[in-house]
């Protein structure tokens, strides 16, 4: 990741396109990678080459 994008940026593959949601957290399949997303975009995440899926909402107990 960079502070400031270069002057010329690539195109990302079309497929690899699945957007990332601001305030969401990522993981990968094992667990042991985890992302807060903090600016969204048209791009996925991926650590050694495995997408970063959404991680699951834990419900909060109630406080009756």
């Amino acid at each position: 990741m960079v502070a400031e994008a270069p002057d010329t940026m690539a195109e990302g593959a079309a497929e690899q396109m699945n957007g990332c949601v601001i305030g969401k957290r990522y993981v990968n399949q094992d667990d042991t990678v985890e992302v807060l997303c903090v600016k969204g975009g048209d791009g996925s995440l991926y650590y050694n080459g495995e997408e970063l899926m959404t991680k699951d909402t834990k419900k909060l107990p109630s406080s009756d």
